[in-house]
């Protein structure tokens, strides 16, 4: 993809419900992948919510487990792989959606992409140094985690369709790194997966940045600095409120 390409910015903070908010992860990528839109970065908010890979769903489902009635929160299928992951009113979704000709393509580049733009976003706007890395004990762990101090504060998942990439990270902005994984760990235990979980490998941004933190701070630092990275200051914007 070129950066002559103009992105679309969209802010999805409107009140819908999880379910329509994954949902339109799904919709994005077909309408990206069949030339439709060009590329977009969504930021969006969501209720509380566990969300799996659609491998993880799938495992668990053929396992004979009903997703549905797993605990208090609502189970919901992302597009992307991976396994369980909190969402709620404390989280920011980000998410990189593109034309790509070849596909399948290798992941590492929409991760470094996406990566990329979430490190100078918290350098800019918090002074915190991050990275790619691995945060064993944390939930839906990988090496691309985004990582501040051996802490995770984002999970990473991708998705290919002919035509297109989707990449997307939940960051942990308010509350507490540590609730999110007992909600995990909860759901696990349900089906006989006990960890190891390690609370002090996962934080919130609030909690390292030393101050009450909300999605909304981040939006706009995080939409200058992925467009400063792509020379893209003349993307358009749209707001759900």
């Amino acid at each position: 993809m070129g950066r002559d390409q103009s992105w679309t910015v969209w802010v999805d903070a409107s009140p819908g419900p999880p379910w329509e908010k994954v949902a339109r992860e799904e919709a994005l990528l077909g309408a990206v992948a069949a030339g439709r839109l060009g590329p977009v970065l969504r930021l969006w908010t969501s209720g509380p919510s566990l969300m799996l890979g659609r491998l993880e769903a799938r495992r668990l489902e053929q396992a004979g487990y009903a997703l549905a009635q797993m605990g208090p929160l609502p189970v919901l299928v992302r597009p992307s792989g991976g396994t369980a992951v909190p969402h709620g009113p404390d989280d920011l979704s980000v998410t990189l959606c593109y034309p790509c000709d070849q596909v399948p393509a290798a992941p590492e580049m929409g991760y470094r992409r996406l990566l990329a733009g979430l490190v100078r976003a918290l350098e800019q706007a918090l002074g915190l140094q991050a990275g790619p890395g691995w945060a064993p004990g944390s939930f839906c762990d990988g090496r691309f985690n985004l990582v501040v101090g051996g802490r995770k504060v984002a999970g990473t998942a991708q998705a290919q369709r002919r035509g297109a990439v989707l990449v997307h990270a939940t960051v942990m902005v308010g509350g507490e790194g540590r609730s999110r994984l007992r909600q995990v760990a909860a759901f696990y235990r349900q089906v006989g997966a006990h960890g190891p979980w390690d609370e002090g490998r996962v934080a919130s941004l609030s909690e390292l940045a030393g101050r009450a933190l909300s999605p909304q701070d981040l939006i706009e630092p995080l939409v200058d600095a992925f467009l400063a990275g792509w020379g893209s200051a003349g993307a358009s914007r749209t707001h759900d409120e």
